[in-house]
């Protein structure tokens, strides 16, 4: 579909509720246009607590990320059953505006649903939202993970996603995780992967300047460490779509849930609604744009026993009125992709990053490819502009 602006959301919510305890931001009627729509969607990962290194892995150092911290994480039945009434809740508010989500599970979460016979990935996906692949390798594979053979990550990719389908999902076509390793493009193809989002530098906890755009590409190259060049370049002939985050001030949005200046829940989705303005204003009708947040389970005290409750604020203060003016619709990242095969239908030769780095945005001054269809299914910020945007604690 032609004229379509992808608006993902993805969102990591810590479990804090001091400070602001209303939302005080929303999107100026100006910012957004009908003609260029924001396709929309909340992205939620599922960490891996209480899990270890894959056997297939010969040799190597237990990771040191959230896999590797010790205690039975979803291990504990408890533990386990506790988040998933979390995905529920949080996919009954999303469904009540109409939305989707796109759920990224990995194991030990997905090991024991299927131990339980606990189908809410199944559950999910039939409820019309997407299931995909949080993959973090150093949990899966040791610390020494990013001096193994593309192989051997396709090897362990297979099986996460193979997890996955015993807990009920089925259609894998989307993973974040592997933003170190140069390799991970081809490692993930070979596990019939093709669509990637979330680039974080887990040493640093940022992204990169150059990623920080509205519009997908097929990056030519896998990243590494402290070099994405190669990676935030458009290749027409890249077998994997990348959908970016959007336009934020500091490059740091990944983890900024959990810094001091975040200040709160309520403030925190201030922050998103900044970094959302300054995406819509950079959306253009003849590209696909695309901007989205992440949460986890289990982030959210909130106030009053209503854990979740400024998720549906802000669905309401500041998602609902970008649907009902069409400035916005709801789509999984894989739906996000699709748009985008399309536009490269209808444009062969265009470089879709040509015009996408739109510089210094500040919310409050700014005014034929294959069908991926097919059988697949805190460090200081660097300040590039203003406008902020949110951070994970997630390492990947």
């Amino acid at each position: 579909m032609k004229g379509v602006s992808p608006f993902l959301l993805a969102v990591w919510l810590p479990s804090t509720s001091f400070g602001q305890e209303s939302l005080s931001k929303g999107i100026p009627s100006d910012a957004g246009s009908p003609d260029a729509p924001v396709l929309f969607c909340i992205g939620m990962h599922i960490e891996p607590h209480g899990g270890g290194m894959s056997k297939l892995v010969k040799s190597g150092i237990q990771g040191n990320g959230p896999g590797a911290r010790g205690g039975k994480g979803y291990k504990d039945v408890a533990f386990f059953r506790r988040h998933a009434a979390d995905i529920r809740t949080v996919a009954e508010i999303v469904e009540a505006h109409q939305g989707k989500l796109t759920i990224q599970a990995q194991t030990p979460f997905t090991q024991t649903a299927a131990e339980l016979k606990e189908m809410i990935l199944g559950e999910m996906e039939k409820r019309g939202h997407e299931i995909a692949l949080h993959f973090h390798e150093d949990a899966h594979m040791g610390r020494t993970v990013n001096d193994l053979t593309v192989e051997t990550w396709t090897a362990v990719l297979k099986e996460e996603i193979e997890w996955i389908r015993k807990a009920g999902g089925q259609k894998i076509r989307y993973w974040s995780g592997g933003n170190l390793y140069p390799g991970v493009l081809e490692a993930a193809v070979g596990a019939k992967l093709n669509v990637m989002g979330d680039y974080k530098n887990p040493k640093s906890q940022e992204s990169d300047p150059k990623l920080l755009t509205v519009f997908p590409w097929r990056p030519s190259k896998g990243p590494k460490d402290n070099d994405v060049g190669e990676f935030a370049k458009h290749s027409a002939a890249g077998k994997v779509i990348y959908l970016p985050s959007g336009l934020f001030g500091k490059t740091n949005y990944g983890g900024r849930r959990r810094s001091e200046e975040a200040g709160g829940d309520a403030k925190y989705f201030d922050f998103l609604t900044e970094g959302l303005e300054a995406s819509l204003r950079a959306a253009r009708k003849d590209r696909v744009n695309v901007f989205h947040i992440t949460v986890h389970a289990g982030e959210f005290k909130g106030r009053g026993g209503k854990p979740f409750a400024v998720i549906s604020e802000w669905l309401t203060k500041v998602i609902d009125p970008l649907v009902r003016d069409r400035k916005a619709r709801w789509a999984t990242f894989t739906e996000m992709a699709d748009e985008f095969l399309q536009w490269e239908k209808g444009h062969p030769n265009v470089d879709p990053r040509e015009t996408g780095m739109a510089p210094r945005p500040h919310a409050e001054t700014a005014r034929r490819r294959p069908n991926l269809s097919d059988d697949v299914p805190e460090s200081p910020a660097r300040e590039i502009g203003a406008g902020p945007f949110p951070l994970s604690e997630d390492p990947v």
